[in-house]
C-alpha cells in the first residue's frame, strides 16, 4: 500500500521584496530627520512675551545650529535621575561629558538672537535646563551697565533695537480700555492698578509717544522697576540695589581672561566659577579659595555672554541668573517658520503675515 506523503508548503516570505524597501527607507529617512535635527537645525515653539517686539508668543521659530557650530552630546545617560546623587556643596565626580563643538561658520555678535539652556545650578545637566531665546547684548570681554535703560557697552552708548519695549504707566479718563484701541497698537498683555484709571502697558518708546497724543489720555509714564533678583543674586552682594534700569558694571569674561579678586569684585565671579567653571570656590573673611588653596587671580577656561530680551521689564534675562556660559547655547534663531495666535478662533489661529518671517 503506498503511503502519500503531504506536499511541503511554500513557506512564503514573511515580508515582501517591496514592503522591505519601504520600510529600510522609513527607517533611513528618520535617521536621517533625526541627525539633521540634532546637527543641523531644529524648530522650537515660542511661548512667552519677553521678545516681544521681535518674537511673538506662538511663534515656530527655525534654530541653526551650524552657525556657532553644533554643540556635542552632554550627556551619557539622558535620565534625570542621575541629578539626585549630585548637591550644590559638592562637584559630581561625573555628570556630563566634556564640552566640545564643531566649527561654525560665524562667530556671536552684537544683537544675534540666540536659543540657549538657562544658566543654573551645575547638579543639573545642562541639557536638561530650560531653553530661552534672548538676544546678545555684550561679547565676551565687554564690561556691560544699564544708566537711566541706556545699556553702555565699554563705557559707549548702546543703540536699542528698534523692537525694545518697556513698561509704562497710562493714566485715563476713562476705568475701561476700549478693545479697538488695544487692537491699533498691539497691545497683548494688560493690568490695572487699584482703585484708579491707570493702566500697565509694555510699550515700545515710539508708542509710548503715540499714545500720549489720544485723547482721554492723561499721561504715560514709564514705571520704575523693582529689584532684578532680590534673592540670591547672582551678582553678590554688591548687586542688592541693582534694577533692570540701573544695573552693573558687570564683566563677561573672556576665555583665557584673568581676573583679580578683591574684598568687592570676588561675588561678581562666584557662581560663574563654581557653577560653569566647575571649582570648588568659598571665601574666607574675604580671601577667596578655589579647590582648597588661596586664590588672587583666577583664568577663564570658557566665554560668557550677557544676553536681554527685548520687552525690557517682562523678562528673565543675565539680570536675574547671570551671564551665558558658551557650553550652553544651542543655536541661532533666525527666522519664524510659523505662527499661531492662540488668543483667537481655530479658523484665525495662523498668523500669515509672520511666515517665513526674517528675524532682524
Amino acid at each position: 500500500m503506498k503511503v502519500k506523503r503531504r506536499k511541503k508548503r511554500k513557506s512564503g516570505k514573511f515580508l515582501q521584496p517591496h514592503f522591505k524597501d519601504w520600510l529600510k527607507a522609513g527607517l533611513i529617512a528618520f535617521v536621517v530627520i533625526i541627525l539633521f535635527r540634532f546637527f543641523v537645525f531644529d524648530l522650537v515653539s515660542f511661548s512667552d512675551s519677553s521678545m516681544e517686539g521681535s518674537l511673538l508668543p506662538g511663534d515656530i521659530v527655525v534654530v541653526k545650529k551650524y552657525n556657532y557650530g553644533t554643540r556635542l552630546p552632554l550627556r551619557i545617560l539622558p535620565q534625570s535621575w542621575t541629578n539626585l546623587f549630585f548637591s550644590t556643596d559638592t562637584l559630581p565626580p561625573v555628570s556630563q561629558l566634556p564640552y566640545l563643538r564643531l566649527p561654525g561658520n560665524r562667530k556671536i555678535q552684537y544683537d544675534d538672537l540666540i536659543f540657549f539652556n538657562t544658566p543654573a545650578f551645575h547638579q543639573i545637566p545642562i541639557d536638561k535646563r530650560n531653553t530661552r531665546v534672548k538676544r546678545i547684548v555684550a561679547l565676551p570681554g565687554d564690561t556691560i551697565s544699564i544708566s537711566n535703560s541706556i545699556i553702555q557697552i565699554n563705557g559707549k552708548p548702546k543703540n536699542n533695537p528698534k523692537s525694545i519695549k518697556f513698561n509704562y504707566w497710562v493714566d485715563t479718563r476713562r476705568d475701561v480700555i476700549d478693545d479697538n484701541f488695544l487692537k491699533t497698537y498691539n497691545i497683548n498683555e494688560i493690568s490695572k492698578a487699584k482703585g484708579r484709571n491707570r493702566f500697565l502697558f509694555s510699550l515700545s518708546p515710539e508708542m509710548a509717544d503715540s499714545i500720549r497724543k489720544v485723547s482721554g489720555i492723561l499721561s504715560v509714564q514709564r514705571s520704575n522697576q523693582e529689584l532684578v533678583s532680590p534673592h540670591d543674586n547672582p551678582f553678590g552682594r554688591k548687586a542688592e540695589n541693582w534694577t533692570a534700569d540701573e544695573f552693573g558694571p558687570v564683566i563677561a569674561p573672556q576665555k583665557g581672561m584673568t581676573v583679580y579678586f578683591d574684598s568687592l569684585n570676588h561675588d561678581l565671579f562666584f557662581q560663574m566659577i563654581l557653577y560653569h567653571e566647575r571649582k570648588k570656590i568659598h571665601v574666607i573673611n574675604d580671601t577667596v579659595f578655589i579647590n582648597g588653596n588661596p586664590a588672587n587671580y583666577y583664568t577663564f577656561k570658557m566665554n560668557y555672554f550677557f544676553v536681554m530680551g527685548d520687552n525690557r521689564h517682562n523678562t528673565s534675562d543675565s539680570r536675574t541668573w547671570g551671564l551665558v556660559p558658551e557650553s550652553h547655547i544651542i543655536g541661532r534663531v533666525s527666522w519664524v517658520f510659523l505662527s499661531f495666535d492662540k488668543n483667537k478662533g481655530l479658523l484665525g489661529q495662523l498668523r500669515r503675515y509672520r511666515i517665513f518671517k526674517k528675524i532682524e
